[in-house]
């Protein structure tokens, strides 16, 4: 942004439009050299010229018939001499000021959270199943290398609920990013008391810490120097998540599906995708504090973060599973997506496979946010009864909402050229607004003509379009812009 330092009074007399003003335009020193000058004022008389000024160096005017006897480009100044006015216009930094500092803390105190409790799965147990998820739980929290139970788990129907709660608390508590699983044994020889022993499996930063069931009465404990130190670690890891909150660009005044897409967003593109065979060593990039710290994940990393940040905040989300394959074909790999409530309808999200870190697209979209079931089945996900993927069988959340689909409230739906040219020029101006790097649309399956919307793409407005570059992927039907 260059600003005009001489008066008010030369320019318009210079420029005698009719209620001109010195705000009325403004000149734009582009990376390749180029200066932009455009007057808003004069819109319906734009039209453009260019001016070899020195050099390599090119003026573009909107309106050509400005004259000027001299014109100098030093640097960050352009002087203009016309006649005897001199005027003198300096290069401005031009930035976004949010209209509230970002604050993920100050989001989170504004909200009420989503509890474990009040997430589906759980409020459809027993009063049975309840008292022992919630044994659990308080014994995970409190990093307890045994948890007493006194709830009877002999015969198989006792021992499926037992993997019920494991595979519930799993989806429901994504803070606990130190718990793996369970084991169970009876206090006595028979467990005919009903009292029993859960002892959890913590894998801490590569470190696997557990009691050992060696008869009734006889648990051999790992050495309290060790459950000391590894205490203290979590403790800490728990504090550099909390510090890592603040980087996520969200403010109060955004709404439940603005927060939704910064955050999913966010973790998109500082997550980087990462597996292993290994769940024990490994077990970082199945969780929020290897996605959150270390910024690497595999999907339930993704998963579990996204989930972690929605209920904070107030949205409802669960951490759902399946199996997933490649261009609309479904294969029996295993995969871990989410659902979102909003305005009490449920959507599909997966940022596992949006991120370009994970699909080598080098572009991020937004393919697979909001969407519904016949959506996510039609690209090859295999969504069955049990959703989880552990066990709890939550089928009532069927996703079948379009309202807040990423591409129809972001008005980025492409169906024709009439779409293309109302459309698109006025997500470029939103992106640049925003200083957003790039941005993805939705080609409507009629409206997939490469060479055509390529051809379109080179009539929009020359300037509008500078330093921007278009790329069409043709299986997922998505028009990608990036700003170089």
């Amino acid at each position: 942004m260059w600003n005009e330092k001489g008066s008010d009074e030369n320019l318009v007399n210079k420029f005698p439009k009719s209620g001109m003003k010195a705000s009325d335009f403004y000149i734009e020193l582009r990376d390749d050299g180029t200066y932009i000058w455009d007057f808003s004022v004069l819109a319906e008389e734009i039209f453009e010229g260019t001016y070899k000024v020195s050099g390599n160096t090119k003026l573009i005017i909107s309106n050509p018939g400005i004259s000027y006897d001299s014109l100098t480009i030093d640097g960050d100044r352009i002087t203009m001499v016309s006649g005897k006015d001199t005027m003198v216009y300096e290069r401005q930094a031009q930035t976004r000021t949010p209209s509230r500092e970002f604050s993920f803390s100050e989001v989170a105190s504004a909200a009420t959270p989503v509890t474990a409790e009040q997430l589906l799965g759980y409020y459809d147990l027993t009063a049975e199943e309840k008292r022992l998820y919630d044994q659990i739980v308080d014994g995970i929290e409190k990093f307890d290398m045994r948890i007493g139970v006194d709830i009877n788990i002999r015969s198989e129907a006792d021992k499926a609920m037992a993997s019920k709660i494991w595979g519930l608390i799993h989806s429901t508590h994504p803070e606990f990013f130190w718990f793996r699983n369970y084991d169970y044994y009876p206090d006595s020889s028979t467990g005919a008391d009903g009292k029993y022993s859960v002892l959890p499996l913590y894998v801490v930063n590569d470190r696997i810490l557990r009691a050992q069931f060696d008869g009734p009465d006889k648990i051999i404990y790992p050495q309290e120097e060790e459950v000391t130190e590894v205490r203290a670690w979590v403790e800490r890891a728990k504090q550099e998540i909390n510090e890592r909150l603040n980087v996520l660009p969200v403010h109060t005044e955004m709404t439940p599906f603005e927060l939704e897409v910064a955050v999913y967003d966010w973790l998109r593109d500082n997550i980087l995708y990462e597996q292993s065979d290994d769940f024990d060593t490994l077990f970082n990039y199945k969780n929020m504090y290897g996605a959150l710290v270390n910024g690497e994940g595999d999907c339930m990393g993704y998963s579990r973060t996204f989930q972690y940040f929605m209920c904070l905040i107030g949205i409802e989300c669960l951490d759902i599973g399946g199996s997933v394959g490649e261009g609309g074909v479904a294969a029996a790999g295993l995969h871990g997506w989410n659902a979102v409530k909003l305005d009490g309808e449920w959507y599909n999200a997966d940022v596992t496979n949006d991120s370009w870190k994970y699909a080598a697209f080098e572009r991020p979209w937004h393919f697979y946010l909001n969407r519904t079931d016949q959506y996510m089945i039609d690209n090859g996900y295999v969504i069955g009864n049990d959703r989880t993927g552990l066990t709890v069988n939550i089928a009532n959340i069927a996703c079948t909402a379009t309202k807040y689909d990423y591409y129809l409230m972001t008005d980025s739906y492409i169906a024709s050229d009439a779409d293309f040219d109302a459309k698109v020029p006025a997500r470029i101006k939103r992106a640049r607004e925003n200083g957003e790097w790039g941005f993805d649309m939705k080609l409507d399956s009629s409206y997939t003509d490469s060479d055509r919307i390529l051809d379109k793409w080179c009539l929009l407005d020359p300037v509008a379009i500078d330093g921007a570059s278009p790329f069409i992927n043709n299986d997922m039907n998505i028009f990608y812009v990036n700003f170089d």
